[in-house]
């Protein structure tokens, strides 16, 4: 019986360390670790080697490296022509030899280094998907209707037994080992049970939760976590968004609208779901919620609805009244004269006048983002 493969969306992806790089091909990127995750089972289509990566290193500067220099080497660091790096990483097979500082695409395309030789056509192998009973970092797993267990262990800190962090920025996300569990494999129904399992459960620490709920909502047919987030922030809604002096309480504040935002503007989900968030989110935005990515979020979502609710918002944000005029400024290339800038002038007048601000006022706020033709706007015009 031939063993089912799953294969990167993009062919392959070479990263530096700031990233995690898994050992296991059964480890994959599934988009839920925050940040970019490399292929770690990519194959040469020149030499039909697998590609080695050496993480937290590069070339010496002054040095090339050939592809036998570390093919085969334990201590790559012996000869002095490759140094410890913080950000890089080496990759190397029979053939060719690359080192990267960013997510790149394995199969070339963004020139060569002179350091070293051309990379070859690497190619994703495929991973295979792990079946149940599983093992993931010494947590045993023995069938998907075990979610809430494994949820529950590890929201008190009790799982994993070892974290393969280490080292990476992820060492410092608690959440982030459930979220790998969750992607570890797509068999049964495990994903689904998984993310229920995080809706369900409210007796842990309010942000650490929140902030679990909200990833796994945005994973694909995630309905349950989605529809629970969605319950929450309406709590929060109906709570009247106060700020809190707590920081732990004001964390989770911005946390439930940020989450807000993320369903708002979330793709492939239930759309229901999806203008319920839209509403709430609005709601929360001229309510003075405390927000963060909030005003970006709604700029994508509706950026003519922030416009025209613009001195509504300044009433409850004075602090950040000319936020939502920012967001939504036409180009700089935009004439005076265009219904756009016609538009959003008489919107900013219509804050300027809410908030007791000159137009000097905000051209002072937005600094070098002002356009030319914001000076050419009558400032007594009626708005």
């Amino acid at each position: 019986m031939t063993t089912p493969l799953r294969t990167c969306r993009d062919g392959g992806r070479l990263v530096a360390m700031t990233g995690w790089l898994p050992r296991s091909p059964e480890d994959w990127d599934a988009g839920v670790l925050w940040q970019h995750v490399g292929c770690n089972h990519l194959v040469c289509g020149q030499c039909s080697q697998p590609v080695r990566a050496i993480a937290r290193a590069e070339v010496a500067d002054g040095h090339t490296v050939t592809a036998a220099d570390l093919r085969g080497v334990d201590d790559v660091f012996a000869s002095g022509r490759v140094i410890a790096s913080t950000l890089g990483r080496l990759y190397v097979c029979d053939c060719s030899i690359r080192q990267v500082f960013a997510p790149t695409p394995a199969d070339g395309g963004y020139g060569v280094d002179p350091r070293v030789n051309e990379p070859g056509p690497w190619r994703c192998a495929g991973h295979p998907i792990p079946s149940f009973p599983l093992r993931l970092d010494g947590v045993r797993i023995a069938r998907p209707a075990d979610a809430d267990e494994v949820v529950r262990g590890h929201l008190r800190g009790e799982l994993p037994v070892a974290s393969p962090f280490q080292g990476t920025a992820l060492e410092a996300v608690p959440e982030a080992w459930l979220l790998r569990a969750l992607a570890f494999t797509d068999e049964a129904d495990w994903p689904l049970r998984l993310g229920a399992a995080v809706a369900r459960l409210s007796d842990f620490d309010d942000l650490r939760q929140r902030t679990l709920l909200r990833a796994a909502a945005m994973l694909p047919a995630q309905t349950v976590a989605r529809e629970a987030l969605l319950e929450r922030c309406q709590t929060w809604a109906d709570a009247g968004w106060k700020a809190s002096a707590d920081a732990a309480a004001q964390a989770s504040a911005v946390a439930t609208v940020d989450a807000l935002g993320a369903l708002a503007t979330a793709t492939g989900g239930d759309e229901a779901v999806r203008l319920q968030a839209a509403a709430l989110a609005q709601r929360a935005w001229l309510e003075g919620a405390p927000c963060r990515l909030l005003p970006h979020q709604l700029v994508a979502l509706d950026a003519d609805w922030l416009l025209e609710h613009a001195a509504a918002a300044a009433k409850n944000r004075p602090d950040a009244w000319h936020r939502a005029l920012a967001l939504t400024l036409p180009s700089m290339d935009t004439p005076a004269t265009d219904p756009q800038a016609e538009r959003w002038w008489r919107a900013a007048q219509s804050v300027l006048a809410t908030v007791g601000e000159s137009p000097a006022a905000l051209q002072e706020r937005l600094g070098r983002r002002a356009p030319p033709w914001l000076s050419a706007m009558d400032p007594g015009a009626e708005a």
